[in-house]
């Protein structure tokens, strides 16, 4: 007797992620199936993977195989025989599978063609030379099945992403702007053309090279992080790399109070924890770590934050010297600090939140040099040198697209999740101090904080829907 197992659904569209950090750590794939397909155009695609979405992953070391298993799962003859029981299906498969849609994420250097990227620390063909995907896909491929290849950095992927996920709220003239917040930070802008789709992106990969706002204001809690004070030594939480030769984000900051625990630093602790504590209270940040949401206009006052908190947060120079955090024979990582925060360290807490609202004002200034205000009053803060000039508008932002593994542990010490209308406001009084109009309030616009959301899988799926549906309308010659 022999056994036939149930044939894979088909393969229309691969998304890919290659890479996470400035050196790739992780390579996986997701590949698409047809879920349901109803008479007329409407089409349901869903990822299709035997455990889960990341069951294809691969380490560095291998993204040659990882190439060579995206062709194999892409063959033709496998997408016909999952859905021989449907004429129209099977054909509309074999025309797309001749050109199938490939986007990868990319943290490295990628060419203006959009398919050609220069592998950094990993090697294709065992070179580290620049490579055009598409054209190696398709060499890889078997005759007949052919590749359309998109490689993506990741602020743009996420933008393009979003302008998908949000847009049946969205209009023609509405500007958007993403942000990538992780072991650094990158930013994109767009314009939602008269069609919908999104034009004038303009990236932003280094958002983290601008300088931070407020050093000197801060020194106090940071001390010196050197470099320029760029912004990425401010905020980087999650980067493993974070070590005693350039410690950066929370490390160095509980470093920096170490040395102000010495005895002839007394004084300074003190004027550390009070500028510290006026931070929190400025920000609204509750005893209970609530944040302030009182029936306020946040967005029309005078005042950046609502005044209706009793009984702010606080710390005290004892609990500095208490916490867990601040044994001097050893190192915290920045993934202790939190955790020591989220377990009712006081100074953790306090020293986590103020970093989160630090983050928020540096993400104002990179939305400021993105959409710059067109009046006098609006500066740039960053003059790009990419082909797409910044757009310049006198509009508030329609859309804030945020992810972020770093905004997610940082603001899960807060209560009850408040960690988007904490950022709210900070980047909208940031950015009202730029002269910029601003964000829309959530009241009345979108604001959208989304911490997972992953760029190239809705590409795939957008690219995949309207070639599926223009194959549909292409009228076919019936077989004799």
């Amino acid at each position: 007797m022999t056994v036939t197992a149930a044939p894979r659904p088909g393969l229309f569209g691969v998304a890919v992620t290659l890479g996470k950090t400035n050196a790739v750590e992780f390579c996986n794939f997701m590949d698409y199936q047809i879920k349901r397909y109803p008479s007329g155009s409407h089409i349901i695609l869903e990822p299709y993977s035997i455990e889960n979405d990341k069951d294809h992953a691969l380490p560095r070391s291998q993204t040659d195989q990882l190439l060579a298993k995206i062709v194999r799962a892409a063959e033709v003859d496998g997408i016909c025989r999952s859905l021989d029981d449907n004429d129209l299906a099977r054909n509309t498969a074999v025309s797309l599978a001749k050109r199938v849609p490939v986007v990868f994420s990319y943290t490295g250097e990628v060419g203006e063609d959009s398919k050609t990227i220069t592998p950094r620390g990993f090697k294709i063909n065992d070179r580290n030379d620049p490579i055009n995907l598409e054209e190696h896909l398709n060499r890889l491929a078997p005759d007949g099945l052919e590749f359309n290849v998109t490689v993506l950095s990741p602020a743009e992927a996420l933008i393009k992403a979003a302008a998908i996920y949000e847009k049946n709220l969205l209009r023609a003239g509405d500007q958007i702007y993403s942000a990538i917040i992780d072991t650094g930070m990158s930013g994109a802008s767009g314009t939602i053309a008269a069609d919908g789709t999104l034009t004038q992106i303009s990236v932003n990969d280094k958002a983290g090279h601008e300088k931070m706002p407020y050093v000197k204001k801060f020194k106090l809690i940071e001390g010196e992080r050197g470099e320029k004070g760029h912004v990425a030594r401010y905020i980087t939480a999650n980067d493993l790399n974070n070590h005693s030769r350039k410690k950066r984000g929370l490390m160095a900051t509980v470093e920096n109070f170490k040395q102000l625990t010495q005895s002839k630093y007394h004084a300074t602790l003190t004027a550390a924890v009070k500028l510290l504590n006026d931070t929190l209270q400025e920000n609204g940040v509750g005893d209970d770590l609530s944040i302030s949401n009182q029936d306020v206009k946040l967005w029309d006052d005078d005042e950046a934050f609502p005044r209706s908190v009793k009984n702010y947060f606080t710390i005290t120079n004892q609990d500095v010297l208490e916490s867990s955090i601040m044994n001097n024979n050893k190192e915290f990582s920045d993934q202790e600090i939190i955790q020591a925060a989220k377990k009712g360290d006081k100074f953790a807490q306090a020293l986590v939140i103020f970093t989160f609202i630090r983050v928020s004002q540096a993400l104002a200034q990179s939305i400021n040099s993105q959409i710059p205000n067109k009046q006098p009053s609006g500066q740039l803060s960053l003059n790009l040198d990419g082909p797409t000039p910044p757009i310049k508008s006198d509009k508030p932002v329609q859309l804030l697209f945020v992810t972020s593994s770093f905004n997610r542990d940082l603001s899960e010490i807060i209560k009850d999740y408040q960690g988007p209308e904490l950022q709210s406001r900070v980047i909208q009084s940031e950015l009202r101090k730029l002269g910029h109009p601003g964000i829309l309030c959530p009241g009345q616009s979108l604001h959208h904080f989304n911490l997972d959301l992953n760029g190239t899988p809705l590409i795939v799926e957008e690219q995949l829907k309207e070639a599926i549906s223009k194959d549909l309308k292409t009228p076919r010659k019936t077989a004799q």
